[in-house]
């Protein structure tokens, strides 16, 4: 019994303690990564820098933005081939060539040219500007 005791509080300290958050405020980068999906506001906040040349302060952003990014598109993707929706009647067909770095500014581009609407959830506005961008045949 006794000797179970170093090794609980060994596996308490690991597990038990909750992890820790990001705290780069300093290097410019984001703490509110989990927010990137609740507005087109916050979107555009943390894919701000992602056109710009390297830069150390914003790699964090810059991985976020682009990791959402893809996540999104592949989602939108994903749902078609669970439908066995035919490739003409998906909801989005961009070429295979479009780069993370394409979409992410068609989805920009889009919440910046309706201000009015960025205080809509990310998801509702890059949908939009994905379909504009890349309508399937009908």
């Amino acid at each position: 019994m006794i000797r179970l005791l170093p090794l609980c509080l060994l596996v308490f300290v690991l597990y038990g303690a909750p992890a820790p958050t990001p705290a780069l405020t300093a290097q410019g980068a984001s703490t509110s990564y989990q927010h990137i999906s609740n507005s087109g506001n916050e979107f555009l906040e943390i894919c701000k820098h992602t056109e710009e040349d390297y830069d150390s302060r914003h790699v964090f952003d810059n991985g976020v933005c682009l990791g959402w990014v893809q996540g999104f598109t592949e989602g939108l993707t994903i749902s078609d081939e669970f439908r066995q929706t035919a490739a003409e009647n998906g909801m989005v067909c961009p070429p295979s060539e479009v780069s993370m770095i394409q979409f992410t500014r068609i989805i920009r581009k889009r919440i910046e040219e309706r201000p009015e609407r960025a205080h809509l959830p990310t998801r509702y506005l890059a949908s939009e500007a994905l379909i504009a961008a890349f309508p399937c045949k009908k």
